[in-house]
């Protein structure tokens, strides 16, 4: 996987002693913020919509920047020595990585080429890609002026 996609973990987990747990809830968080991870939610009264195996208990959900930055923070003696909090006061389901999307390329820094035998070009990083049923700016008379594409080729 790409460096620069986000990956998300997902924890589902029984509380089952309160005070273990929060042992490892107290230093959770400053090993988290150390390899760029973000705490983003947890829910306790989480609602399943559908399928046969609910989950129980607490669900979890942070993220990190990259793959390498979340298998980095698991590996961490520190975290492995404070998870031992998390494993005296829980019964954990599952701890799961999910990768993220990558990022998406946008038409911000693109350069619309002018209507070739019916079509729009756009260029992108020197890759020319037909965009149908656009409105094509062009720079006329130092005015911009909107051309409608039709989407017939």
């Amino acid at each position: 996987m790409s460096s620069d996609i986000p990956v998300y973990m997902v924890v589902n987990l029984i509380v089952q002693d309160a005070a273990a747990y929060r042992n490892y809830e107290k230093g959770f968080f400053a090993i988290l913020k150390r390899y760029g991870g973000e705490f983003l939610t947890f829910d306790d009264a989480h609602i399943t919509l559908e399928g046969s195996k609910p989950p129980n208990g607490r669900m979890i959900i942070f993220k990190f920047p990259s793959e390498e930055q979340a298998t980095s923070w698991y590996a961490d003696p520190e975290y492995q020595t404070l998870s031992e909090f998390r494993r005296q006061g829980t019964q954990l389901e599952y701890l799961t990585l999910l990768h993220g999307l990558p990022a998406r390329v946008t038409h911000q820094a693109s350069v619309t080429r002018g209507c070739q035998h019916g079509r729009l070009f756009h260029t992108i990083a020197q890759q020319q890609t037909p965009v149908l049923g656009h409105r094509c700016w062009r720079l006329r008379s130092r005015r911009l002026q909107s051309v409608s594409v039709s989407n017939s080729v």
